[in-house]
């Protein structure tokens, strides 16, 4: 996990970044990958787990760093514990739906939508960028889901 953590926090600028390597790293799990190590599932979930928080603490430094100068950039409110779009997509999906077949039709509006404000998530306006990684991100949970109930 370690190892994991270490490459990505050196290699990525952020967790946005990471989402298909996560995806083909959890697509490769019990065998060699392009690091030449074997990790696990529960390796790679516990990898994710650490490299988000990770990134959400330099995030939150720099916010702090910006509201001390005054800096106003117009994003999201702002508020401690306000999440950004893909992780209210992935909140939203995974709390609605047990099965990625299933939000496969959302996903599909919300790339219709895209610039536009969506409702269901609090008025929020979605790039494509935050739409394809929330997928990708969606994707590997479920899997994750469909793996660990094998």
């Amino acid at each position: 996990v370690d190892v994991i953590v270490q490459y990505i926090m050196e290699r990525f600028p952020g967790m946005a970044n990471t989402s298909k390597f996560f995806y083909m790293l959890s697509k490769a799990a019990g065998e060699s990958n392009q690091l030449g190590l074997l990790f696990s599932g529960n390796d790679i979930r516990m990898a994710r787990l650490q490299c988000t928080a990770l990134f959400e603490e330099q995030a939150a430094g720099r916010g702090q760093r910006r509201k001390a100068a005054g800096a106003d950039d117009g994003s999201r409110g702002g508020a401690s514990g306000e999440v950004d779009n893909v992780d209210a997509i992935i909140r939203y999906v995974l709390h609605k739906w047990s099965v990625m077949s299933d939000a496969e039709p959302f996903f599909e509006e919300l790339q219709r939508k895209a610039g536009r404000p969506v409702a269901v998530l609090e008025g929020r306006r979605l790039t494509m960028d935050e739409i394809t990684e929330a997928w990708l991100r969606c994707q590997v949970c479920f899997d994750a889901q469909n793996d660990g109930g094998d």
